[in-house]
């Protein structure tokens, strides 16, 4: 009986003046519709010619759509950054370290587009991507 007056009552107040009971009612989600910039950690990727490197970089998103942010994924700050780091190695892993350093412009539009692919599902528009360092091992 309890359960159908509130039901009645959030009727009701959807199309005028609305109410939030704080011990019934919260906010589930709460997403920052700007730009967010998210770094993207060191870590070791092996090229063609398998020189092993050590890579970071920054990663530019925003959420275009809260819904599929808030319920599309569990965590899109994790998830969009999994799949840079993971897009990242093996975008790297097609190229080798002569190319690597001469296509960094390209490797990061193919990072980006492979983002955008992959994390339009999630409400996430991927605005670009960027290699910070790439640091090659110490005897090359």
């Amino acid at each position: 009986h309890f359960d159908s007056q509130i039901l009645k009552v959030r009727q009701a107040a959807i199309t005028g003046l609305n109410f939030k009971i704080p011990i019934i009612e919260n906010v589930a989600y709460s997403h920052d519709l700007r730009e967010q910039v998210f770094e993207i950690t060191s870590q070791v990727a092996v090229t063609k010619d398998n020189v092993a490197l050590h890579i970071d970089g920054v990663l530019y998103i925003q959420v275009v759509d809260a819904m599929k942010a808030s319920y599309g994924v569990e965590d899109f700050k994790s998830a969009v950054i999994n799949l840079a780091q993971t897009t990242m190695r093996s975008e790297i892993g097609k190229l080798t370290l002569d190319k690597l350093f001469d296509e960094r412009e390209t490797l990061n539009k193919q990072i980006v587009q492979a983002i955008e692919r992959d994390s339009h599902e999630w409400g996430i528009h991927c605005l670009r991507y960027e290699i910070k360092d790439i640091e090659p091992p110490s005897n090359i």
